[in-house]
């Protein structure tokens, strides 16, 4: 029993390394022979791997394997013969069946090398003695061979199954890896592509300007007719003056530059033309006003301003003074057509005369020499010609005609003779009656015929004369004779005075 034992478990593991050994032939596409002698122990194995290929299937089948034996007769020979060959059409049949199984697994180059293999072992024939070989011995190796053929064939199929899912498998995940790397880098270009920054970006509360990903810095903008400027960090102006070549620009809450536009700072008032540019030194136009702006750009504001000689003020609203009065520190002041200010200058206006000084004031209580001929300025500054004999004698004729009104010493009352001198030299209301105005000048009695223009004629005497003329020269004068007629001329031939004066 002991031994019967052990030759099972001997026979078992025999048929595991046969498997093995047929197996491993398979994957490697080779023949393997294994003669052993016969014995009670112990049968030949005769295994035969046939690789890949249908033909090479066939071409086994075609093989002869002998078995000799070195004592046995011809018939049992025979037998013997019969039955390997037997077992080799079997074990020919499996490895064709091994064969189909290996090729359903695409293993294309390891098929063409075994078909050679097996080619080149159909053409010999491999002989295996054995001692003493009985027919039991010849079914027994038979039976082996066949069962060791199908292990190899099972073993051949879980193999091949197991290379084909593999195989499957890593393309699998070659082919996932290679979609997923794929889809990544396609991820990271658009990524990148979104994040290239173009035109205007806030970052950080400022307003910056990007050309393809690239930060613009010291860089000007035009867009909707508007301009536009980013300074050396690359962030907008705003509300922000900006000093380029000499010149001066603003950029407002916009970020807009100011053009033919005004800016008011800290209560100054600044203006940007047409190119941006600050005013300075300048004049502007606008609506028929003139404005200056000074060096610093700030507009002139009730303020002064002296160019090439001249003079020119700018008031409260900016505007420059033309035509106007303008007064300060109890002087008064008088811009021209022009703007300028009236320096050594008359001024004419409903009929009244004024002059403006050196340093440009009004004349006011004083004497006025213009072109030979002198004035006197009263407190508004009416010129009045100071002892013109021919303005005041020019005055008296052209109110010929006028009625005589006693008391009267103006053209709207008519005039008595007294009233007519006062009128005509301006005389103050201490000089109204002849008796007053005899007192203003030297009494001549000699050649009063001879009396010269301007002079003033008495009749009477001295103490007590009662009419007064005014001499015209060569024994004429104009005067108003009395009641019931008008102012006149009369002739010293007809009434002659008494004496004259010449006032001084």
């Amino acid at each position: 029993m002991e031994v019967s034992k052990h030759f099972k478990m001997y026979k078992k593991g025999k048929n595991w390394c046969t498997m093995a050994l047929a197996t491993a032939a398979v994957a490697l596409g080779t023949t393997v022979v294994t003669a052993k002698p016969a014995n009670a122990d112990a049968t030949s194995d005769v295994v035969t791997q046939s690789a890949v290929s249908a033909s090479a299937a066939s071409s086994a089948s075609a093989s002869s394997v002998v078995l000799s034996a070195a004592s046995a007769n011809e018939n049992t020979s025979s037998t013997s013969t019969s039955d390997v060959a037997s077992s080799e059409v079997s074990s020919a049949t499996s490895a064709s069946a091994v064969s189909a199984s290996v090729s359903s697994a695409s293993l294309a180059d390891s098929a063409s090398a075994s078909a050679s293999v097996v080619a080149e072992t159909s053409a010999s024939t491999k002989t295996v003695s054995a001692p003493s070989a009985s027919e039991t011995a010849s079914a027994s190796a038979s039976s082996d061979a066949s069962v060791a053929s199908e292990a190899a064939v099972s073993a051949s199929s879980d193999v091949n199954s197991d290379t084909v899912s593999a195989a499957s498998e890593a393309d699998s995940s070659a082919s996932s890896d290679a979609a997923a790397s794929s889809a990544n880098a396609v991820r990271q270009v658009a990524a990148a592509v979104s994040v290239v920054k173009n035109g205007r970006v806030t970052e950080n509360g400022s307003t910056y300007y990007y050309i393809n990903g690239t930060k613009k810095t010291n860089f000007f903008l035009e867009q909707n007719d508007k301009v536009y400027y980013f300074g050396a960090d690359g962030k907008e102006y705003r509300n922000q003056f900006y000093h380029n070549w000499g010149r001066m620009y603003y950029f407002g809450a916009d970020g807009a530059r100011y053009t033919n536009q005004f800016y008011s700072n800290w209560g100054r008032m600044y203006y940007f033309g047409a190119d941006g540019a600050r005013y300075t030194n300048q004049f502007y136009s606008n609506w028929g006003r003139m404005y200056y702006f000074g060096d610093d750009g700030a507009r002139y504001t009730n303020q002064f301003y002296s160019n090439w000689g001249r003079m020119y003020y700018f008031g409260d609203d900016g505007a420059r003074y033309t035509n106007q009065f303008y007064s300060n520190w109890g002087r008064t002041y008088y811009f021209g057509n022009d703007g300028a200010r009236y320096t050594n200058q008359e001024y004419s206006n409903w009929g009244r005369n004024y002059y403006f000084g050196n340093d440009g004031a009004l004349a006011t209580n004083t004497d006025v020499t213009l072109n030979g001929v002198t004035y006197t300025a009263d407190s508004k500054g009416v010129l009045t010609v100071k002892n013109d004999v021919n303005a005041k004698v020019n005055k008296a004729l052209s109110q010929i005609g006028v009625a005589y009104t006693w008391g009267g010493n103006s053209p709207a009352t008519g005039f008595d003779c007294s009233g007519l001198v006062q009128w005509a030299y301006g005389l103050s209301s201490s000089y109204r009656t002849t008796y007053q105005q005899q007192a203003l000048g030297t009494h001549i009695y000699s050649n009063v015929a001879s009396a010269p223009k301007g002079a003033l004629l008495f009749f009477g005497s001295d103490s007590a004369p009662y009419h007064v003329a005014i001499s015209l020269g060569n024994g004429s004068y104009v005067h108003a004779p009395t009641v019931g007629e008008n102012v006149k001329i009369g002739y010293q031939a007809y009434f002659k005075p008494s004496y004259y004066i010449v006032i001084s």
